[in-house]
């Protein structure tokens, strides 16, 4: 909590701090402070052995199963010197064996990385590179990607030799191994990459801690029910994926359900704004973007219940929720969860804003993360002492002011970061790798909410010598995620300036074909 002996600086006479202490997020014991989510699947495991745990199309696998070949993968990864805080990459197609080696990495102690093999190959060598990674799981159809120039050990998860172990364990099952101990709540759980400012991708990491705090917290507000078959419409890259996947089968006692492409219920896809909602569907979680009326006003339709949930990758992912019931107020983030602290200050000075003022959103308390993988600099700027009590607060760079309900509201961004279609990105490691490309001499990247259709993810480019032709070759050329690609692009002559002779980015034009 805030240390009241602190001086506190504001610009507005209204300022009232106790005002602002009184809307802290509580401080409770979680009683998961001390324990993994593998812990508590393993638990769920002995209780319902036989109930589906994971599937996809005609595969599936039982709890039992589930449990027992991560334990294989566990013992395995033990075996080749896995330990607290070694990192684990996976490159694996979304299929229940995803599901395997996030418990299995997580019961060897070790970090597990999620990669997907889509991504262009230069972007996994450096961040299998740049994490350090000694060890690789992957699907053996992957296995040639990593020849001549990955060093570390393969665990082909796919591989039929787990099957004759999983035999033998139904006998012996000493065959499983010693599964190790955990120690220390503070250790990397896993690690997200997320776009770079500076064109490379940076490693977020998550600790156990942060991660039991926020499924605790959403666990307590009982939005699903025992045994409910959960949609994962989110690849495992994304930590937004980490809520439903872990709430389902380590809390409710549920059913993962994978698909290949999105939420795949009467045609329902990884959408922005929703026109119906099947009625099979009882609780829709809207993240990483602005909500909006029209999305509101659909599932008011249907028989979902609409919570809006709010969190960087940074701070274990989500932080708050609020159940929405109408389109009043939806810029509202609803209650932070207990053991998360919140502060509004001045993103040039960081003095505390006022009740109702404008101003950076500073998370601190049990979610924060470790910072950067490797980027002791960048950690540094992003994750600060506080200054106004114990522990480390997390800069967000979202607007936010508390409204007339005690609630932060957000108003958008204070840099150049873009949540474009559920995703955030770095509008500087677009524009670098549009820059990488022959051809062109400049380019901006904004996201447009402006258009009379959809938003864009909009690219402005200034040619130095080709002519490219709506954007094809730039496309074909990009080396980057399909969901950073721009889906508009803008030829620019000359760039606008402001008074500075900076690029003046509201100036720049809607978009029109190269």
């Amino acid at each position: 909590m805030m240390n009241n002996n602190n001086a506190v600086n504001t610009t507005n006479s209204n300022f009232d701090l106790d005002q602002l202490m009184s809307l802290q997020p509580p401080l409770k014991e979680n009683p998961f402070a001390n324990t993994r989510v593998a812990d508590l699947f393993r638990e769920q495991a002995r209780k319902t052995p036989d109930a589906i745990a994971v599937e996809m199309g005609d595969e599936s696998m039982t709890y039992k199963e589930l449990d027992q070949r991560s334990d294989l993968l566990s013992s395995a990864l033990v075996e080749t010197g896995v330990g607290p805080n070694d990192i684990v990459a996976m490159n694996l197609s979304k299929n229940v064996y995803q599901a395997v080696g996030i418990l299995g990495v997580t019961k060897s102690g070790g970090a597990f990385l999620p990669m997907d093999p889509s991504w262009p190959l230069e972007r996994r060598q450096y961040i299998v590179k740049d994490a350090n990674c000694r060890v690789a799981i992957i699907q053996g159809q992957f296995k040639g990607e990593y020849d001549g120039w990955f060093d570390g050990r393969f665990m082909v998860v796919d591989d039929p030799v787990w099957d004759d172990l999983l035999q033998q364990a139904q006998s012996d099952e000493s065959v499983l191994g010693e599964q190790p101990t955990f120690s220390n709540p503070h250790d990397i759980a896993y690690i997200i990459f997320t776009s770079g400012s500076t064109g490379k991708p940076k490693g977020a990491t998550v600790k156990h801690l942060g991660l039991m705090n926020y499924q605790w917290s959403l666990a307590s507000l009982n939005l699903k029910d025992k045994g409910w078959r959960c949609a994962l419409s989110f690849n495992y890259y994304f930590d937004f994926f980490y809520y439903d996947f872990f709430s389902t089968i380590c809390f409710e006692a549920g059913t993962i359900v994978y698909y290949e492409n999105g939420l795949a219920l009467d045609g329902m896809t990884e959408v922005a704004a929703l026109s119906s909602v099947p009625d099979s569907v009882e609780l829709i979680l809207v993240g990483g973007e602005a909500l909006t009326g029209a999305t509101v006003d659909a599932v008011k339709e249907s028989n979902a219940k609409l919570v809006s949930v709010y969190g960087p990758t940074e701070t274990s992912n989500i932080v708050c929720a609020r159940t929405v019931l109408d389109s009043n107020n939806i810029t509202s983030l609803g209650a932070f969860f207990p053991n998360v602290q919140t502060y509004v200050s001045c993103p040039e000075s960081l003095e505390l804003k006022a009740f109702g003022e404008w101003g950076e959103l500073l998370i601190g308390g049990d979610q924060v993360g470790l910072g950067y993988l490797n980027r002791p600099e960048l950690t540094a700027e992003k994750f600060i002492s506080n200054p106004w009590g114990a522990g480390t607060l997390y800069r967000t760079g979202d607007l936010v002011r508390f409204g007339a309900d005690g609630q932060l509201e957000i108003g958008g961004r204070i840099d150049f970061q873009i949540k474009f279609n559920g995703q955030r990105m770095e509008a500087g490691e677009i524009e670098n790798a549009l820059m990488s490309i022959d051809g062109v001499d400049e380019a901006v990247v904004l996201h447009r909410k402006d258009l009379d259709g959809p938003d864009a993810l909009c690219a402005y480019v200034k040619p130095s010598s080709a002519v490219v032709d709506g954007g094809a070759n730039l496309k074909a050329n990009l080396v980057l995620p399909k969901y950073m690609f721009p889906t508009a692009f803008v030829g620019i002559d000359s760039w606008p300036r402001n008074g500075n002779e900076k690029i003046d980015r509201k100036s720049l034009p809607k978009p029109v074909a190269i």
